[in-house]
């Protein structure tokens, strides 16, 4: 039995799951885009993004150690089709500009 509030709090705590949603490194992306009739390859940036249920918070920090890792979340099924290959890679850090 907890001997007060604040250690019933955590033990209700441990025992829930949290739905976090989180975003990645910028990735770059290409579009073709019509103007004055020719297509215009344009180049812009997008953030990956992430869904999944975690029994505790994450830090920033843990949360770029998870990226790197494979213990890496799936991206969500409904960004599966219009991302390449249907999934997204470790980038590649060594070419940063």
């Amino acid at each position: 039995m907890p001997a007060n509030a604040a250690e019933a709090w955590e033990a209700k705590a441990r025992a829930w799951k949290l739905s976090d949603k989180d975003i990645a490194r910028p990735r770059k992306l290409y579009v073709l885009y019509p103007w004055q009739g020719k297509p215009v390859l344009c180049l812009g940036v997008v953030m990956p993004y992430y869904e999944f249920v975690d029994k505790s918070r994450l830090t920033d920090a843990s949360w770029k150690t998870r990226l790197d890792s494979k213990d890496r979340p799936p991206i969500p099924k409904w960004v599966s089709p219009i991302v390449s290959g249907g999934n997204l890679a470790k980038p590649d850090l060594s070419r940063r500009h």
